[in-house]
């Protein structure tokens, strides 16, 4: 079964989305699945724009050896419509730029990449780096729910070749291992050829150690918790979601 189906890469011709896809044509091409631009235009940049930005991308895609499958433009709210497309493609992969979410200023005038963050129903994949796929990181905080997020970064690193580690964050180390321990040998327990390494960061507040954390390729963690009151509270995946310096995948765990 493949991962994704598509990747969808939403574009505005920024240098925020050359990056996205710089990184979208090496994950399609990597995992031999075609790649869809997006481009939603307000009314002050139009279709012709749009359509010459989306012609650009797929373009720059083909070029980079992805397959592009289609163009897909569409005129409104650029937040708005790119919400509706990961409603009407819940299975497939987003990438946008991460162009937003470190500002807090971006946050209060909503950013696309903040209101994916917070309502996507889809999985999406902030980027902030080159693309590299060596190392990924699977966040887990040892819940039940925190483990889909680690099977699918897991399946992720798998289909790219990438070694997986598992990440947990405590005040000690026997407390941040106490954390993984459940969820690796869920892991195991389903594939006893899966091969998941641990890695120990220790601190007394997990989004902020996470946000710090170090030498992943990409870090994987789900999205409870991004939606709702809960991120106003000290949210460990909102604080990591704004604040990570890395590529950055939110698994969507509210299906």
């Amino acid at each position: 079964m493949t991962l994704y189906p598509r990747i969808f890469v939403g574009t505005d011709g920024s240098a925020a989305a050359a990056q996205a896809i710089r990184v979208t044509a090496s994950l399609a091409s990597a995992l031999g699945v075609p790649c869809v631009p997006i481009v939603a235009a307000n009314a002050e940049q139009g279709e012709y724009w749009a359509n010459e930005t989306a012609d650009k991308a797929a373009q720059k895609l083909t070029e980079l050896g992805a397959q592009v499958e289609e163009e897909e433009v569409r005129l409104g709210d650029p937040s708005s419509a790119l919400h509706a497309w990961t409603k009407e493609n819940p299975d497939c992969l987003f990438i946008v730029g991460s162009e937003g979410l470190h500002h807090a200023g971006s946050r209060i005038v909503v950013s696309v990449s903040n209101h994916l963050s917070h309502h996507s129903a889809a999985d999406v994949l902030f980027t902030r780096t080159e693309p590299k796929w060596s190392k990924i990181g699977l966040a887990t905080n040892g819940s039940p729910m925190s483990r889909l997020d680690v099977q699918r970064g897991l399946a992720l690193s798998t289909a790219l070749g990438a070694r997986a580690h598992l990440v947990s964050v405590g005040i000690s180390d026997s407390a941040a291992r106490r954390i993984a321990e459940p969820v690796a040998d869920a892991i195991t327990a389903a594939d006893p050829a899966a091969k998941v390494e641990t890695d120990v960061l220790l601190g007394v507040q997990p989004g902020r150690t996470l946000a710090n954390a170090k030498g992943y390729d990409l870090l994987v963690i789900g999205n409870s918790g991004m939606a709702g009151p809960g991120r106003f509270f000290g949210s460990t995946v909102n604080h990591v979601t704004h604040h990570y310096n890395g590529n950055l995948l939110l698994v969507n765990t509210r299906h």
